[in-house]
């Protein structure tokens, strides 16, 4: 990773990946992430925010940002489509833990709601097993400054 090494933060080296990272708080927490060479990556400028990494979307509308995540193994798979109300977002003020803030406009929620859907694979097909409602999701969105 090269936010972990000095002499590539020291020479100016970015990343050359999007990471998506999906997670969950509570006793049994846990994070999954999902890396994206920049060729997968779409960003429009000067338009609403819609970012594309892969399969995986943010568009972030006029009233909610929108996330759709799916991930996958070999024989299992989750899509999540949760949304966040704007109006119910936090514009918080973010520290990096090396003492920078790199991010202009951070927006945070625990508001978040929507749906995740669990799939396995059996004879080369994906089969529903679970389909769940989501509430209470923490839902981050921020404006990258260096």
């Amino acid at each position: 990773m090269v936010w972990n090494d000095p002499e590539k933060q020291q020479a100016g080296v970015r990343p050359s990946y999007c990471m998506v990272n999906a997670g969950f708080w509570g006793k049994e927490k846990g994070q999954l992430h999902r890396f994206f060479p920049w060729s997968q990556v779409s960003i429009p400028l000067n338009k609403p925010v819609h970012l594309t990494a892969g399969d995986c979307t943010c568009t972030e509308t006029d009233t909610q940002i929108l996330w759709k995540v799916t991930q996958t193994t070999f024989r299992t798979k989750m899509e999540a489509e949760i949304a966040c109300n704007k109006e119910e977002m936090l514009l918080i003020n973010h520290e990096s833990p090396d003492g920078f803030k790199r991010h202009t406009r951070l927006w945070n929620c625990g508001n978040g709601f929507g749906t995740v859907r669990l799939y396995e694979k059996h004879r080369g097909r994906w089969h529903l097993i679970d389909d769940m409602e989501a509430g209470s999701v923490g839902c981050e969105y921020g404006e990258y400054g260096a």
